[in-house]
């Protein structure tokens, strides 16, 4: 995957090979970026290579500590880093916590990941840091019709020597970047613009897509973190929904998006069923957006919320997790 960020200098790369979950946001990044679908403006990452302020927060006392896992629409494509979810739903819990309690929730999402690579996220950041609440948020199919799913891509074996080899090649990092030039090239003729992203063609499958998701629901609750799943936003193709997510990309966009409006609703049953074996906390935002009069000015293209839909997520989350802060009192 290649994505880059572009501004009144240089290209500017913001995400990274990496061998194990294939590509992550580069740390200390501040970069201006313009997307087709949003406003323009400064993004930024921590030194763990996340789109949120530094983390750990530094003081003592009462703390109450969330994060956010997920892809793009935790992420915040389309939308200023102060307004995607977790931003504001700290700010909400941050309202309405006991006076002296520090309130962070930190933004795990990248763009295009699954959940075989929100697992493995997981385990690091969960080995590295407390957690009071863990929230969980991967679309099924994230972006291209796929042959394989998700899960064989992840490097075993002798793979994942090969793989760490490869991350450290000079040469593999040199004809990396052509491809990837080559491709964005491609794609601003074809209308992409200078904000772009390729991503693998893979898709989790549905018995992986219910197996992950249990696990990350198990992984938080052995580090002493309640889980809550986030079914996302259903796909908005309704009229009067913006439709510049497919437009002037890879042949077969649509066909991709007709697939996943019909695929939905399965992976939505699945969701909602490890949230019920599970005995864990459940948000399923399609019930959220049906209760809206109109979903103008939800979304920034027909998958990507806005900063009227992040508010929306974060509003439907903040009642949840504030039973969470109470409980853990």
């Amino acid at each position: 995957m290649a994505l880059y960020a572009q501004g009144p200098g240089p290209e500017e790369p913001i995400i990274a090979y990496d061998p194990i979950l294939h590509w992550r946001l580069l740390p200390d990044q501040e970069v201006w970026h313009h997307s087709p679908r949003g406003p323009s403006g400064v993004m930024r990452t921590n030194a763990l290579g996340l789109r949120d302020d530094p983390f750990p927060p530094s003081g003592d006392g009462d703390r109450f500590t969330g994060i956010c896992l997920g892809d793009s629409s935790t992420w915040g494509d389309g939308v200023s880093q102060e307004n995607t979810y977790a931003e504001l739903l700290e700010d909400e819990l941050a309202e309405a916590a006991p006076p002296g309690m520090q309130i962070s929730v930190l933004n795990a999402g990248v763009p295009g990941y699954s959940t075989a690579q929100g697992l493995k996220q997981a385990g690091w950041l969960l080995d590295r840091f407390s957690f009071d609440l863990l929230v969980i948020s991967f679309l099924p199919s994230d972006v291209f019709p796929a042959e394989q799913a998700d899960i064989d891509l992840v490097p075993r074996g002798m793979g994942v020597p090969a793989a760490w080899m490869a991350s450290h090649s000079r040469l593999v990092s040199i004809l990396r970047l052509a491809l990837s030039r080559s491709a964005r090239v491609r794609a601003m003729d074809r209308g992409g613009g200078v904000y772009h992203a390729e991503m693998p063609n893979r898709v989790a499958a549905r018995p992986d897509f219910e197996r992950q998701l249990t696990e990350l629901v198990d992984l938080a609750r052995s580090h002493g973190a309640e889980p809550l799943l986030l079914t996302p936003m259903p796909f908005c193709i309704d009229a009067g929904c913006p439709t510049r997510h497919t437009v002037g990309t890879a042949s077969g966009a649509r066909d991709f998006m007709n697939r996943c409006v019909e695929d939905e609703p399965a992976y939505r049953e699945v969701t909602a069923e490890v949230a019920r074996t599970s005995s864990v906390r459940h948000v399923d935002l399609a019930e959220v957006v049906a209760a809206q009069p109109s979903r103008r000015g939800l979304y920034v293209d027909e998958i990507h919320p806005s900063a009227g839909g992040h508010a929306l997520i974060a509003g439907a989350l903040a009642p949840v997790a504030l039973e969470v802060l109470h409980s853990r009192r």
